[in-house]
Parts: C-alpha cells; structure tokens; sequence
C-alpha cells in the first residue's frame, strides 16, 4: 500500500479558528461615554482657582479662629462676628462666612503690609443687611488702613463701593443696582497698579470702574503697604463697623488682570454635571454600555473551517 500523501494528510486537518481580535477603541467608547454622562468635563474649583493665582492671604473665614490658605497668616473673630452658614455662592458644600452685626463685630488678622509697593488687589463676597445710605458710618470690608497711605474697601453713605489706594480724597468708586445690593451676594474685587497708576473695580466679575491716579509717592512718601489687614472694620478710621456677612477674603501684591477675576468669578458656578444623583434610566444606559463593553471583549467566533 502506498503511504498517504502528506500533502493530502494536511488538507484534511480541521483548521483551527483563530481568535478575533478585540477592538480597545470599540471597548474603550462606551466606557468613556459613561464618564462623560455621569462625571462631566473637569471643574476647577473655587479655592483652587484662587490659590493658582498666588494670593498673598486667601481667608476663607470657615471658622471664629482659622488660617488662611497660603503663608500662614490667622484670622480672629472680635466680639458681634459669627459664623454663619451658608456663605458665598461658591459651589462649596457647607461652605460658611462671617455675620457682622454692624456695631462692634469685625475680624482680626496677622497679615501686616503682605509685600504690597508696586501693585496689589482685595477680592471678598459681600451679603449687605441694610443700604450704606441708611447706615450712620461707612461699611468697611476689608484693607490695611493708614493716614494718607490707604488700601481700603468700603462702602459710603452715598451706596458706591470705593477702593482707597492713596489717601482720603483719593479713590476709584463703582455704584452698584441699590435694588439688587441688600440680602443678595455680590463679588466685589479692587486693583491698584503703580506701574501704569491704574486703579480698577469689578463688580460680580465684570469690570466696573477704572482710574488713572499717581499712586505713589503719596502725600507721606510712602511707597508700600504696612498695616494691619483686617475685615469689617477699619483699625484707624472707625468706627466703620460692616453691616452683613463677608466671606473668601483675598489679598495680592500685584493687580489681577480681567481674564484672573473672570476666572475667579467662573469658577463660583456649580457645573450641572457635578449634582450626585444617578436616576433610573442612567444606570439603564450604563448597564448596557458595560454589557456591551463585556461582550466585545470576551467575543470569539463559533465556527470552524476545514475540508
């Protein structure tokens, strides 16, 4: 008997099915679709964006005795300061703010002069419980007070929020809606820059008011900031008590410019993305694309070819 061809003995060998390859973009799609359903693109958060722009003292005022979140520096509540809940808008949960009764309560710090000469900027959120027209004294909200050498925030009797930088007769004012600025929160932020002798306000993120003063030397020959930091209340010329809450006090030692406070500003909103709740139908969605996901990666063909 003649042996069996070899050639024919391979042809009738069952051939075995070679495994199909797994596509990771195919896999990879559903997958990320979940993310971007359920978690949404990234947020900066408030605090966060913030510190990114170097403050020299951020006082999140959380607390009757805290610490700012850069450099150290304490803030200390004075008899008529509470805490209160909620504070400013800034998608912070249980975030809270400090609630001045007006007559004696305002808040200390350690923070003396920060470095300020060539530029600076006061940042805070402010909740207003009465009009300054109705209040027998400016509202202080936050600086470093000293004769003929100011860098002072504050509301005056006439309703403008004014931002001190040089000496009393000096100043860039801004009048806000006086129907929108009682028991609402607003986002009030001053610059200063020597450089350019520019000073500005924004109001709620926008730009509100500009001038254009030599800042120094002033009528002292000063030509940095040295005081005290306080809020609520100025150190020298009082009383000035603010009637209302203050909360995210921040201080720099140059200017912000526009697109930073935009930033700041932004970075306030709650995206809808970040709401924790999963209803009924996204984990239907989500059980599918994982099942899909699954299937894909475990897919193998049934049939095998042969002769």
């Amino acid at each position: 008997m003649d042996a069996p061809d070899n050639d024919a003995k391979r042809g009738r060998q069952m051939r075995l099915p070679r495994k199909a390859p797994c596509s990771i973009i195919r896999v990879g799609a559903p997958l990320a679709a979940v993310l971007l359903l359920f978690g949404g693109p990234a947020h900066a958060d408030y605090p966060s964006t913030v510190l990114s722009t170097s403050p020299v003292a951020y006082f999140r005022l959380e607390a009757a005795n805290d610490t700012s979140q850069v450099n150290g520096y304490t803030s200390t509540f004075q008899p008529g300061a509470t805490l209160a809940t909620p504070g400013a808008p800034i998608c912070v949960v249980n975030n809270h703010s400090v609630a001045l009764n007006g007559t004696t309560g305002y808040v200390t710090t350690s923070l003396f002069g920060g470095g300020i000469s060539t530029g600076g900027t006061i940042a805070a959120w402010v909740n207003l419980a009465i009009l300054p027209s109705s209040a027998s004294t400016f509202l202080y909200v936050a600086g470093e007070s000293q004769f003929e050498n100011d860098f002072d925030l504050q509301f005056t009797n006439d309703n403008y929020v004014r931002f001190y930088f040089k000496d009393s007769s000096t100043n860039v004012g801004y009048l806000p809606n006086a129907a929108a600025l009682v028991g609402q929160w607003h986002f009030v932020v001053a610059t200063f820059d020597s450089g350019t002798n520019t000073e500005k306000i924004y109001w709620d993120g926008q730009p509100a008011a500009t001038t254009n003063i030599t800042v120094y030397p002033n009528l002292s020959g000063d030509t940095s900031k040295t005081t005290q930091f306080t809020i609520g209340e100025s150190t020298v010329f009082v009383p000035r008590f603010f009637n209302g809450s203050i909360d995210e006090v921040a201080v720099w030692n140059y200017a912000l410019t526009a697109s930073q406070v935009t930033a700041i500003y932004g970075s306030a909103s709650c995206p809808a993305a970040s709401v924790p709740t999963l209803p009924v139908w996204g984990l239907a969605i989500l059980g599918l694309l994982l099942m899909g996901s699954t299937a894909l990666m475990l897919r193998q063909p049934a049939r095998a070819s042969g002769r």
